[in-house]
């Protein structure tokens, strides 16, 4: 089964960055720090479509993504599993569990850019769109 919102999570986890506005460029090694920890997102997408997600990446660049969609047809509940990799100034999200998925072969995911991170807030672009995302870090 396929969550079209999966774009979240590689919206979240992949990346080309600055660390903050008007700092100079991020290392591959500051920017994959700087994505350690949960981030939630509640977005509304185009056709009424309803995301919520939290994305937990750990410090050897392992993810677990959870998400609620909301579709008009009804709610789909998903979690995938991952690595991310940062090369270049660009994560490579490399999904290695589609829970409830029958596939077992690991698959790149798609890439974004980092356009702010800090300790509290994460925005991205998709490099396929201009879809903007602001993800939330939590405090816990």
């Amino acid at each position: 089964m396929k969550y079209p919102p999966f774009l979240m999570l590689v919206l979240v986890l992949s990346a080309c960055s600055r660390s903050h506005w008007t700092e100079a460029p991020a290392s591959d090694v500051e920017l994959q720090q700087k994505l350690v920890g949960s981030w939630r997102a509640d977005v509304q997408l185009p056709k009424g479509i309803h995301v919520q997600s939290e994305t937990i990446v750990d410090s050897g660049g392992g993810y677990i993504f959870h998400c609620t969609n909301t579709l008009a047809d009804g709610v789909r509940i998903g979690t995938l599993a991952g690595t991310l990799q940062v090369r270049n100034g660009l994560l490579i999200d490399t999904i290695t569990n589609d829970f409830g998925s029958h596939s077992l072969i690991p698959r790149i995911g798609d890439v974004t850019r980092i356009i702010r991170v800090d300790e509290h807030e994460l925005t991205v672009r998709s490099t396929n769109s201009d879809e903007t995302i602001t993800y939330q870090k939590d405090s816990r």
